[in-house]
């Protein structure tokens, strides 16, 4: 029962997190360096806590379960296993980015003259799971458009849905092919936490760190999705639906993970083998958000960078402090490998 209030409470706090920031640039404007910060900062937790905490983690589990009787050696140690699990959550979301509409092979993303980005950043270019190719085609269409083209544009969406069908989520269009990929990655993301609530290995304290660093990697990607809905013209009303809907999708992920494993593990007589398998698999996922669809050089390589931005320095600062932040508060917790 514990464990199930550890997952009713964290979904509902990362739910309601994720909203919230997300709904800020409604009413606040945002600095490309201060993204670029928590942006980098959100690179280094995914690695941080996919190689420091989900990994070893998910080769524990794996390896107490196979233990023979009562010898505290494995009977083999299972190096298969361990290693296709890791293989197919990198290749799960290697799939998605190249097949899903939406979800491309690229991060960048550029946004020119929204209302919602300080003003003296006439661009702004910030790392999110997926690329969002259609915006970026609009944009190239227009390369210098005015703040009150932009602000025109999304006057007239709203005024389009004033008339509109009221409550009804618009399940075509461009803002649900930019939300598309978002919620994909973001379901994979709950099979990190739900698998770290059931394991035994970790208990609240694993699920807290997991927890954490969600909380913070999610926040620029809630950012990014609300600036984009709006820069793209679709109008506030469907903008919090978009939001509410990626709100919701690491905990329902996090919801069934639970409720699989659950089953799965209780079936096994209590061990933790396949709890084990899905955190590998969660931890090949982190791997290739964190390296692939959020480059660590990318602001070095992609040639867009400006000069109100961060600099290499402070960006690996940014992303150092984030990978050695999910160990470090795992040993503050109590938490830690022999």
């Amino acid at each position: 029962m514990s464990g199930l209030i550890t997952l009713v409470v964290m979904t509902a706090l990362l739910a309601a997190s994720s909203f919230a920031v997300g709904m800020l640039p409604l009413f606040f404007s945002f600095s490309r360096s201060s993204m670029s910060r928590l942006t980098a900062l959100g690179s280094g937790l995914l690695l941080g806590a996919g190689l420091g905490i989900i990994i070893p983690e998910g080769v524990e589990a794996i390896v107490e379960s196979n233990e023979s009787g009562g010898s505290s050696r494995p009977a083999h140690f299972p190096a298969t296993t361990i290693a296709v699990s890791l293989l197919v959550g990198f290749m799960f979301m290697l799939v998605t980015e190249q097949l899903i509409p939406g979800a491309h092979s690229h991060s960048g993303l550029q946004i020119y003259g929204s209302s919602h980005l300080s003003p003296k950043d006439s661009t702004v270019e910030f790392d999110v799971d997926v690329e969002l190719g259609e915006l970026e085609q609009d944009s190239a269409r227009s390369p210098h458009p005015t703040t009150s083209g932009s602000t025109s544009a999304h006057r007239s969406a709203t005024s389009r849905a004033s008339a509109g069908d009221g409550f009804k989520i618009p399940f075509s269009g461009k803002g649900f092919t930019l939300t598309l990929g978002l919620v994909l990655h973001a379901l994979s993301d709950g099979l990190a936490l739900g698998s770290s609530i059931v394991s035994d290995t970790g208990s609240q304290e694993l699920s807290l760190v997991i927890f954490a660093a969600l909380v913070i990697h999610k926040a620029p990607t809630a950012l990014a999705l609300t600036i984009s809905l709006l820069a793209s013209g679709v109008n506030r009303t469907d903008c919090k639906k978009f939001l509410a809907i990626f709100s919701a999708s690491t905990p329902t992920g996090a919801a069934i993970t639970y409720l699989f494993l659950w089953v799965f593990r209780s079936a096994d007589g209590g061990k933790n083998h396949w709890t084990g398998i899905a955190m590998l698999v969660s931890g090949g996922s982190f791997l290739y958000v964190a390296t692939v669809l959020q480059p660590v050089s990318s602001n070095h390589t992609s040639g867009l960078a400006h000069e109100d931005d961060i600099n290499l320095k402070t960006r690996l600062a940014f992303i150092v402090l984030g990978m050695f932040a999910p160990l470090l508060l795992s040993s503050l917790i109590g938490h830690g490998h022999s």
